[in-house]
């Protein structure tokens, strides 16, 4: 289970229920994190979601092209004119892909009803 992410966190000493969210911008990746601190990494967003379909985590997401977010890290989900949007703990907001928006619903029905 030697994942991309895993060993990002392992050799930053970090803790992966401590990420809110991940934030492509074109070749790099932005991770933001509770305590605050961003770490901008090389590798696309791609790469990391493929890390992360390797490993037992199901509390991390893909809701759109932009961002893989940690779901434990919700704030507030609405509807505003049929688009899906949501709040994490760090006031970042965006919308959820209309292809994603069925998947996105059950996943987080699921999810908030577990935990």
């Amino acid at each position: 289970m030697n994942s991309l992410l895993i060993s990002l966190c392992q050799k930053q000493k970090l803790d992966l229920n401590n990420i809110i969210c991940l934030q492509g911008q074109a070749n790099y990746t932005k991770f933001f994190f509770v305590d605050g601190t961003p770490i901008i990494v090389a590798k696309t967003l791609k790469l990391f979601e493929k890390s992360l379909d390797g490993i037992d985590i199901n509390h991390f997401y893909r809701p759109n092209k932009t961002y893989i977010i940690n779901l434990a890290q919700v704030k507030k989900i609405e509807c505003i004119d049929s688009v899906m949007q949501v709040e994490l703990t760090n006031d970042i907001k965006f919308s959820i892909s209309r292809r994603k928006k069925k998947d996105f619903i059950s996943l987080t029905q699921s999810y908030f009803k577990n935990n």
